[in-house]
């Protein structure tokens, strides 16, 4: 541990340098009884040997910058247990050591410069948030009875890339305003949509994918996952809060025609909150006996409704061409006891379905690109992507496979 610090007074050191400005270093050496490296220690102001000096600095964005002086401290783990920094609260940038005076007598000056890990404090205030939101709801969801007719049908809900807390300005891009407001107010109409028209047969089972660019931003700075700048409407904490609000609304909605199964598919926008999302909700839904919530970390999410197989993934990191050869690795069994495959993926914000066609039609693999309801962004527009506004419902079968599908397009 570093010595505790014994500087002189400002008159003694004042006495000293007057000293030797009169008689020399030589005479105020033999006269003070002090060595020649205190003396001219004390003329530049630095403390004498074993004493311990630390100035701390901090910018507007909070970067601490620590110079301590010390023949005690000199490397960066006596720096950060001496100027006491939190290394899960901030990250080193930058440290230095020198060392100056003789080899009975050598003093280092440490200098360090230290940030502070982005969302660190923060999603502990969003854990914090959700909580004090949880308690105020107080989600003891009563026990629901459904239709005990067995349909075999399973509805699918479909509104990917939602990119809910997106910008854009119509006269800007020549399309449609999107903010915050309108992001709500579409994907509620859609799911309500949606779900009237599954009514007619009547589901056993419904899907909500949610993710896949649910979210436009990754982070307060208003990025993608990847750090890539996006136009965004509001504060992270309130989009995060919206967004979750809005899921809580469609699922309770849909929980009461049949069990909801919430699938969170990671997108490339939102790769870090729609996990933070998928943990709010199971949360949220703990007691909630006919909601389940799948957060499993992996990219590609399976659901296997009879003769049917459904695969969910954002689509942003592979290619198109090995999602069949996938679905067949990944899931051997839930393969060899289906007919009817598909993957429904998003990130292109436009409909395309593609299929692979081994020896047997009814073996094949379709790959459905799904729309979007997002409007397009300033830089979409001027790169000339655009897409109609869609979301869309699939009603699957256990013994045929997908057998209906209906949109919902924005008035």
């Amino acid at each position: 541990m570093p010595k505790p610090h014994r500087d002189i007074s400002d008159h003694r050191r004042q006495e000293i340098i007057n000293h030797v400005g009169k008689h020399g270093i030589a005479d105020a050496c033999e006269y003070f009884g002090l060595q020649e490296d205190t003396i001219r220690r004390y003329m530049r102001g630095l403390p004498i040997s074993g004493d311990t000096h630390m100035s701390r600095e901090e910018d507007a964005d909070g970067v601490l910058q620590y110079v301590v002086t010390s023949s005690d401290i000199r490397t960066l783990e006596e720096l950060v247990a001496y100027c006491k920094i939190d290394l899960t609260k901030y990250k080193v940038v930058k440290f230095r050591c020198g060392a100056w005076g003789s080899a009975g007598n050598a003093n280092f000056q440490t200098r360090g410069t230290f940030a502070p890990i982005l969302d660190t404090v923060d999603i502990a205030q969003l854990i914090e948030d959700f909580r004090a939101e949880a308690a105020a709801y107080a989600p003891a969801y009563k026990k629901i009875r459904y239709s005990k007719k067995e349909t075999g049908n399973m509805f699918e809900v479909g509104v990917p890339d939602l990119h809910h807390g997106q910008l854009s300005w119509g006269k800007e891009t020549g399309n449609k305003n999107y903010d915050i407001k309108i992001s709500e107010k579409l994907f509620l109409s859609a799911v309500d949509h949606l779900a009237y028209h599954a009514q007619r047969y009547e589901p056993e089972q419904i899907v909500f994918p949610i993710g896949n660019d649910f979210f436009n931003v990754n982070s307060r700075l208003k990025t993608t996952a990847a750090g890539t700048p996006q136009d965004e409407d509001c504060r992270y904490q309130k989009s995060f809060m919206t967004g979750l609000k809005m899921v809580v609304t469609a699922v309770d909605r849909l929980a009461l025609t049949a069990p909801v199964v919430v699938v969170i598919v990671p997108g490339n926008h939102d790769l870090e909150r729609a996990f933070y999302l998928g943990a709010a909700l199971e949360c949220w839904y703990r007691n909630h006996a006919t909601v389940t919530v799948d957060n499993s970390p992996t990219f590609r999410k399976y659901i296997r409704w009879g003769k049917g197989l459904l695969g969910l993934t954002h689509g942003c990191d592979i290619k198109v061409q090995k999602l069949p050869l996938l679905m067949a690795t990944e899931k051997p069994r839930m393969w060899a006891d289906s007919l009817y495959r598909e993957w429904h993926i998003g990130h292109l914000h436009h409909q395309q379905v593609q299929a692979w066609k081994p020896s047997q039609e009814e073996n094949g693999v379709r790959v459905r690109i799904l729309s979007s309801l997002v409007a397009p962004s300033a830089w979409a527009a001027q790169h000339g992507y655009d897409s109609l506004c869609e979301a869309q419902g699939f009603i699957w079968n256990k013994a045929k496979g997908v057998e209906a599908s209906f949109a919902y397009h924005p008035s």
